[in-house]
């Protein structure tokens, strides 16, 4: 992200935060007009106190499987969030998640509340996948069909069902719908 940012929005400074110093050793090898970190989310603060105007988080939130840990991150980023900043992320709802062990997905209602505490409000929300997370179609003949014509071909499709407003009705693979 930081090669696209640097990219479409040359004037900008930018910083990153990965606890992965292996991901952080990269990101300054390839980008090294940006400032990186290698902490942890939950509880990094920038050395300067700093505040931006924009904040990215993908795929972070919800591999934090325990509640506390997710408040205390969202609480980061709200902390580093300058004033009519915006925070950008896809999160997953479920009121009923699945079960599983690397990721958590949380309520609706749950997120709202921690946002309330937080001072945050959501300005604009949008659906972000439909097949993709969930691997494409369950029907044999049109996964076998996606198989044949590539990953382009599923993006494709996919990207045409969120213009269309399509919503997937798979109740159990809340992932295709990420918001």
């Amino acid at each position: 992200f930081a090669g696209f940012y640097r990219a479409a929005f040359p004037a900008a400074s930018f910083t990153g935060v990965d606890i992965s110093a292996r991901a952080i050793h990269h990101a300054r090898t390839t980008t090294p007009s940006a400032e990186f970190f290698a902490d942890d989310a939950v509880t990094w603060r920038h050395p300067d106190a700093a505040r931006f105007d924009v904040i990215q988080a993908i795929d972070v939130l919800q591999l934090l499987v325990d509640d506390a840990a997710f408040d205390e991150a969202m609480r980061t980023l709200a902390l580093h969030l300058a004033v009519d900043g915006v925070l950008l992320m896809p999160l997953m709802f479920a009121n009923t998640p699945p079960a599983v062990s690397h990721h958590r997905i949380r309520s609706r209602p749950y997120f709202d509340r921690l946002l309330a505490t937080l001072g945050l409000e959501v300005i604009d929300e949008a659906p972000v996948y439909y097949w993709l997370v969930d691997g494409g179609p369950v029907h044999p003949l049109a996964r076998a069909l996606f198989a044949r014509m590539g990953p382009h071909a599923l993006y494709l499709v996919d990207r045409l069902a969120l213009r269309l407003g399509l919503e997937n009705q798979r109740p159990d693979h809340v992932l295709s719908r990420a918001r």
